[in-house]
């Protein structure tokens, strides 16, 4: 676990190899402008706490301004890192000028549980693959 690069591998293995960087691990979206300029937004803390796979929008709460629903997790991390497995459907609302506030769990209602990896939303009812497990299906009530 402590070793580097150069003590795996040999300097001819290591000759052309590329370097990669990262340089912003937040979950985000781009906003598009008039303009068609677009500006990164970041999302809400709460989108933080785990990788996301999956996105849909919704109007959850029938108020004709889009909400965001956003699913993933990833249970089959390195040992050394453990399991990135907080995310059990993060749902945020819109306010309808690109801002997005977190909708606690207890008030969305959702517990989705593994490695999700795609979400459909047909007719207020949200389908959610996940890995290694049947399909799960929520439905939202208008409101």
């Amino acid at each position: 676990a402590d070793a580097t690069l150069k003590d795996i591998f040999t300097p001819a293995e290591l000759q052309g190899a590329g370097h990669w960087s990262a340089n912003n691990l937040q979950t985000s979206y781009f906003e598009g402008s008039a303009d068609g300029k677009f500006k990164a937004r970041t999302l809400p803390l709460e989108a933080q706490f785990a990788p996301v796979f999956a996105i849909t929008t919704l109007d959850y709460n029938q108020d004709g301004k889009p909400d965001v629903l956003l699913a993933g997790n990833l249970n089959q991390a390195r040992l050394r890192f453990g399991k990135y497995d907080a995310n059990y459907g993060t749902l945020l609302q819109g306010n309808g000028a690109g801002g997005f506030t977190y909708v606690p769990q207890a008030q969305s209602g959702l517990a989705i549980k593994g490695d999700v990896r795609s979400i459909l939303n047909i007719k207020n009812t949200l389908l959610f693959g996940i890995n290694q497990q049947p399909l799960k299906a929520y439905k939202y009530l208008n409101k």
